[in-house]
């Protein structure tokens, strides 16, 4: 798929290159008042380094990057991914079992622990709210680093049509934390907003995607390169914005779930159901890490804000005009691979 430049120009996945850390930088504006919590949030895409590469996805901006990291596997016994260019979706992959190793067991000794989460460490959101998935319909699971801006594009892309899909009950969605972008802060922000997120997931769950939102907002989200650190203050105003009671706000900012969001790092990155499965970063895992039905979706395939909507109602088996409609569900089902693009 060709994207677009500032200007309009179409380009190329070959003719995006690394962004300029100049133009990576946020600032941090106040965010807008909203009084209570709703559910709703944005997704958005960044990735995971060993090696620092270029690819796809952008919404109104650069070209993304992806961090990749671990080393190449023999992938024979992995489960496919995706449908082929011409095949109809058929069935989706089984949920991965946790992995019996060291990462695994390391994390499962963690004392402090959400219980909300799943057994892979993710929140999965549905209609009803936190831990509650609806059942019948697709699962569309992301995994990220509050700190990576890639993944901020991604939610960017992806929230209008995320938010009603989970709304409406057409659909859950999972969100997964990753912290390795610690090492590019003096402030460990990306363990930090993780363990903020997870107690507002267990303490105040309808702020829980608010949240997410509000952490990947353009005007707060901070650079990988700046080393002015984020203040527990300034974390627990963006969680009294989008809702959450004081008393949450200031417990969710102790970090309370610091080791747990490190170990959890640790073991997700040992997992081979996430790695990409062709291309210049097969047999590694890269964020954002977009999974559908237990299914490897192509990120880079979303395009842009103008046809992101489109592009993942088309992989759920959704006609534009029927999201948000709970009488329609997508045709793929709880059991069913996605669409190809």
């Amino acid at each position: 798929m060709a994207l677009a430049d500032e200007s309009g120009n179409r380009q190329s996945p070959a003719d995006i290159r690394p962004q300029d850390p100049a133009q990576q930088g946020r600032g941090q504006a106040p965010l807008p008042d909203a009084p209570e919590c709703r559910a709703s949030f944005r997704v958005q895409p960044r990735a995971l380094m060993l090696i620092l590469s270029v690819v796809i996805v952008l919404a109104l901006v650069l070209g993304a990057l992806f961090y990749a990291f671990g080393s190449s596997r023999n992938n024979a016994a992995r489960p496919t991914s995706g449908p082929s260019a011409t095949a109809k979706p058929g069935p989706a992959p089984a949920a991965p079992k946790p992995l019996d190793n060291e990462a695994y067991r390391a994390l499962q000794a963690v004392q402090v622990r959400p219980d909300k989460a799943d057994a892979q460490g993710g929140f999965i959101v549905g209609r009803q709210g936190v831990g509650k998935p609806t059942a019948k319909v697709p699962t569309i699971d992301i995994y990220m680093d509050f700190l990576c801006p890639p993944c901020g594009q991604l939610h960017q892309i992806l929230d209008p049509t995320l938010m009603a899909l989970v709304d409406a009950g057409q659909a859950n969605v999972g969100i997964h934390f990753m912290s390795f972008l610690d090492s590019h802060r003096p402030d460990q922000y990306s363990s930090r907003t993780a363990s903020m997120a997870a107690t507002v997931a267990q303490e105040a769950p309808d702020c829980f995607l608010p949240l997410v939102e509000a952490l990947y907002a353009k005007d707060f989200q901070p650079s990988e390169e700046s080393q002015d650190p984020i203040s527990n203050e300034t974390l627990a105003q963006v969680a009294l914005k989008v809702g959450v009671p004081q008393e949450v706000a200031d417990h969710a900012v102790q970090g309370q779930y610091l080791d747990w969001v490190q170990k959890l790092t640790d073991y997700t990155k040992t997992r081979p159901d996430l790695e990409h499965p062709s291309g210049q970063f097969k047999g590694q895992m890269t964020t954002p890490t977009l999974i559908i039905n237990n299914s490897y979706f192509p990120v880079g395939e979303l395009g842009s804000n103008s046809d992101g909507k489109s592009a993942l109602c088309k992989a759920i088996g959704l006609q534009p005009a029927k999201l948000g409609d709970p009488s329609a569900q997508p045709s793929i089902g709880a059991d069913r691979t996605f669409f190809p693009l």
